[in-house]
């Protein structure tokens, strides 16, 4: 037998009843909802590891402990670490630029991850607006600042970069920092509007 506690309602299955994880994992996910955690024999997985888990066979004895939310709490959970995220990656932009301009090759890759950071951040902000609609002001500023940034990495010129890490990041930065600020409150709002 397989327990299952999903959002706290506590169930059993069959092992034999399921041809693997994801045949399970499908038909506990409630619609419209998403996964905040999963407890497996008393192991935190990270939810994003679920998709590796689909095809593992599920054994008699396994025990598993799910939590489901609304997008939007999902959303209200999160967007404190990315604002902290923010801050700290904007605390650190100077130190950034400073190791560019002495030369430490390890800036290089610091600059490519933050891309990869900025890009992820985009991605999420998408994903932000398929759940709520934000009025927002200054993406055109913070695209453009981002096109001054690859046209620095381009050229392979370091004082270039480093001008850029220097002025344009920040603004990127700022422009997401306010858009998830702002998503955060409003969803705040609504939910206690709605209490």
């Amino acid at each position: 037998m397989i327990k299952v506690i999903l959002n706290g309602d506590e169930m059993t299955f069959y092992e034999e009843d399921y041809r693997d994880f994801g045949e399970l994992y499908d038909s506990l996910a409630p619609k419209g909802m998403v996964l905040k955690k999963i407890v497996i024999n008393d192991i935190d997985v990270p939810p994003e590891k679920i998709d590796e888990l689909r095809k593992s066979y599920v054994e008699d004895g396994t025990q598993m402990c799910l939590e489901f939310v609304t997008p939007k709490q999902f959303l209200e959970d999160m967007l404190p670490n990315v604002l902290n995220y923010i801050s700290k990656t904007t605390s650190l932009l100077d130190h950034v630029v400073e190791k560019l301009r002495e030369g430490e090759r390890t800036a290089l890759k610091e600059v490519v991850a933050l891309t990869e950071s900025i890009t992820a951040l985009e991605n999420l902000r998408l994903n932000v607006l398929k759940i709520e609609t934000i009025e927002s002001q200054g993406f055109e500023d913070a695209v453009k600042a981002l096109q001054k940034l690859l046209q620095a990495l381009e050229s392979n010129r370091i004082e270039e970069i480093s001008a850029s890490v220097e002025r344009d990041v920040p603004v990127a930065l700022e422009y997401y920092r306010g858009f998830f600020f702002k998503t955060l409150s409003q969803l705040r709002n609504s939910k206690e509007a709605h209490e």
